[in-house]
C-alpha cells in the first residue's frame, strides 16, 4: 500500500511522511507539484494521495480534476490553510475524501486518517498493542534470585 503526499513545501512532506506513515502503516511518497503528482499516480498507483492547494506549475485544484477525470473515485484528502465554509464545500464537491487544516495538528491529523481507515478498502487497519505475555516463571516463583537459589 502507499499512499502519495503532494507539498511543494519539504518541510510540510517530511511532517505528513512521518504522521501518515506511523498512522496507516504504509509506504509514503511524495511529489512536490501538480504535474509530478499526476506522474507518481501513473507509476506508482498510491492507495490515497495527501494532497496540498497552492503549489506552482499545477495547483491542487487542477490536480485535484485530472486526479478525477483519470482515476475517479481514487481517495484523495485535501492538506489546505483555507477554512472558509464555501471553500470546503466547494473541494468537498469535486469529491474530496476529507480535509485537513495547515498547519498540521498531530492529533487532528490521526482522528482524519482513522476516519479515512474506515472510508478506503484496503488500508491496513491500525494495530492493537499486543498484551505483555505473563512470566510464568514470576507468578509460580517471586522470590529473587540469589546465590542460595540461583541456578547453577
Amino acid at each position: 500500500m502507499k499512499a502519495l503526499v503532494v507539498d511543494d513545501n519539504p518541510t510540510s512532506r517530511l511532517v505528513l511522511r512521518k504522521i501518515i506513515g506511523d498512522e496507516l502503516e504504509v509506504e509514503v511518497i511524495e511529489a512536490a507539484d501538480g504535474r509530478e503528482a499526476l506522474q507518481r499516480i501513473e507509476e506508482d498507483r498510491p492507495t490515497v494521495v495527501f494532497l496540498d492547494l497552492e503549489m506552482p506549475t499545477l495547483d491542487g485544484v487542477a490536480t485535484l480534476s485530472e486526479i478525477r477525470q483519470r482515476w475517479g473515485d481514487l481517495p484523495v484528502m485535501v492538506v489546505t490553510a483555507h477554512a472558509e465554509p464555501e471553500f470546503v464545500r466547494r473541494m468537498m464537491s469535486l469529491g474530496v475524501t476529507d480535509y485537513v487544516l495547515k498547519p498540521v495538528n498531530r492529533e487532528v491529523l490521526s482522528s482524519r486518517l482513522a476516519r479515512l481507515r474506515d472510508k478506503v478498502p484496503g488500508l491496513p487497519q491500525k494495530a492493537k498493542p499486543a498484551k505483555p505475555a505473563l512470566d510464568d516463571e514470576a507468578e509460580t516463583d517471586p522470590a529473587p534470585a540469589t546465590s542460595e537459589n540461583a541456578p547453577a
